[in-house]
């Protein structure tokens, strides 16, 4: 007789099997994405936890199943919703300091702005190309 766990998986779709999305690569970008904005590097157990939170989610939620089988692409993009949503979790948990940086709708899943280069690059740069970045 099988195990539990196994019965389990064998009776539920799983994400990939189902859909085109790849967790891990979202999960990935989400984090660097981040990363490069806060401008110092997060750890890399953090996407490995979004990735692994979306299976759960796909896997336990029928109704959000259904509308990311049927439409991949809003899938894919209620996907990216969810996870900045759980990283700005995290980082409440674990990095206090990190999450009060973040612009108040991160939460809520909008993405990042656009950020100003530093302040010692735009030391380099000319008139043209400040007044570009400012764009």
């Amino acid at each position: 007789m099988p195990t539990p766990a196994l019965r389990r998986h064998g009776l539920r779709p799983q994400l990939e099997d189902c859909t085109p999305i790849v967790a891990i690569a979202i999960a990935r970008q989400i984090v660097e994405e981040a990363s490069l904005w806060f401008g110092e590097p997060l750890p890399t157990r953090y996407a490995a936890g979004l990735a692994h939170r979306a299976h759960r989610f796909f896997v336990h939620s029928p109704r959000h199943r259904r509308r990311w089988i049927a439409s991949p692409e809003a899938g894919r993009d209620w996907l990216y919703v969810f996870m900045r949503h759980w990283l700005a979790g995290r980082l409440y948990l674990e990095r206090p300091a990190l999450y009060a940086r973040l612009p108040a709708r991160y939460a809520a899943g909008e993405p990042l702005p656009a950020t100003p280069a530093p302040p010692c690059a735009a030391a380099l740069l000319s008139n043209d190309a400040r007044l570009l970045l400012a764009v």
